[in-house]
């Protein structure tokens, strides 16, 4: 346009893959098209429980963060459960090729970051 660039963010329609999109690429592009500085993502470790699933694909599995700033997994049946985004503080992305360890460190990006 004549007032400078329009960015457009094309979202998946299931709510889960929306909010997560939205928090890990639509939220720091406007920020920093804002001048803003966001924190890079905390890395954390996984607090009790393992997740043996290996994919190729990137994951994005929801989280509770706790005082100790340690994580645990909050189970969900699929990305339209909103349930149980509302029960997470934010989600701990995982690498292609790798499963989730307990001694492991992920990047965990909060709702309120």
């Amino acid at each position: 346009t004549s007032r400078g660039a329009v960015v457009l963010f094309g979202l998946p329609g299931n709510p889960l893959s929306a909010l997560t999109a939205a928090r890990r690429i639509a939220i720091p592009v406007l920020a920093a098209a804002a001048g803003l500085a966001m924190r890079p993502p905390r890395e954390v470790q996984i607090d009790a429980e393992t997740d043996a699933v290996s994919s190729d694909l990137w994951r994005y599995r929801l989280a509770t963060l706790d005082a100790a700033g340690r994580v645990t997994l909050v189970p969900s049946r699929s990305s339209g459960d909103v349930i149980s985004a509302g029960r997470s503080h934010g989600f701990v992305e995982i690498s292609g090729g790798r499963s989730i360890e307990i001694d492991e460190r992920y990047p965990f990006h909060g709702w309120d970051d």
